[in-house]
């Protein structure tokens, strides 16, 4: 145990397999996982890690440290390969599973093969905590959009089992598109769609959209994230990106399906415009990043 005073900083190794419980308001610095705040009077644990992970506690309030050792091998235990709603019912994430693994054979990812999950105690989630949900990408060609070109799905449907994400988790849209031609008419959009059934359609809900409104012969990173606020709200960046107008201030809320049952996801292109202005778009990556813990 070791506590630390207000406004001071405290810097060490959390050694592989062991855990380290933070009590009192702070900044939490773990090596290459990002910064992660301690709410006033909250306590928060932190591993174990498969590795040795360095880190830095910037005290806020006063601030108690603990290490616990997780018994040998506990973090490195493997329960098996199963479907996520099998991992739910008969491993519900618990203090004692701290660190163990398992492989989620029905979680999204490009590979198609599922994914490995670890708990953390209180859920189970991707290891390393930042997971690949959807990945398309179309070469030094790109899929090209022409002008005209009405609401069209791409990609295919992925299945995220109700329960994979919650509220607090981010998911995060990055990609890149290029324009060229004489821009007419606006509205070329990517859209994230979400349905809480099976093959949606362009009517479905959607989880983000972005509109690229003005720009010729001009190409945008799109890298956009969307914070699960509730499991039937999310907040994510302005629709309107390329435009200098008052629409990039701000977040918007909409309404989801509720995302402690199964939903589906599956992206769509348009391109509005009516002169020659083309849209072509190189690659689309969704991610999911947890909340702690």
């Amino acid at each position: 145990m070791l506590n630390i005073a207000p406004q001071e900083s405290y810097s060490n190794t959390l050694l592989r397999g062991n855990v380290l419980t933070v009590s009192g308001q702070a900044l939490v610095t773990m090596d290459d996982l990002g910064t992660t705040p301690v709410p006033d009077s909250g306590t928060r644990r932190y591993g174990p890690y498969l590795q040795e992970r360095s880190y830095r506690i910037d005290a806020i309030t006063p601030v108690t440290l603990y290490w616990s050792t997780v018994p040998p091998g506990a973090a490195m235990q493997s329960l098996g390969s199963m479907p996520w709603a099998e991992l739910m019912a008969r491993h519900p994430p618990q203090t004692g599973l701290t660190g163990h693994r398992a492989w989620c054979t029905d979680a999204p990812a490009p590979s198609g093969l599922g994914a490995e999950m670890v708990c953390s105690g209180s859920r189970w989630h991707p290891l390393g905590g930042r997971h690949c949900l959807l990945s398309l990408h179309y070469g030094e060609s790109g899929l090209v959009v022409p002008a005209n070109t009405a609401e069209t799905l791409i990609g295919s449907e992925i299945r995220i089992p109700g329960g994979f994400m919650r509220p607090g988790d981010w998911l995060v849209e990055s990609g890149y598109v290029l324009f060229g031609g004489t821009l007419t008419t606006a509205n070329r959009n990517i859209r994230t769609k979400i349905s809480a059934t099976p093959s949606l359609g362009t009517g479905a809900a959607n989880l983000t959209m972005v509109t690229f409104n003005s720009g010729t012969n001009v190409g945008a990173v799109l890298d956009r994230p969307t914070l699960l606020t509730s499991n039937t709200q999310r907040r994510s960046q302005p629709n309107t990106i390329l435009n200098a107008g008052a629409s990039n201030s701000g977040y918007t809320d909409a309404t989801l399906p509720d995302i402690g049952a199964d939903v589906y996801i599956r992206p769509s292109v348009q391109n509005a415009d009516v002169g020659s202005m083309t849209m072509t778009l190189y690659n689309y990556v969704l991610w999911l990043e947890r909340s702690a813990p």
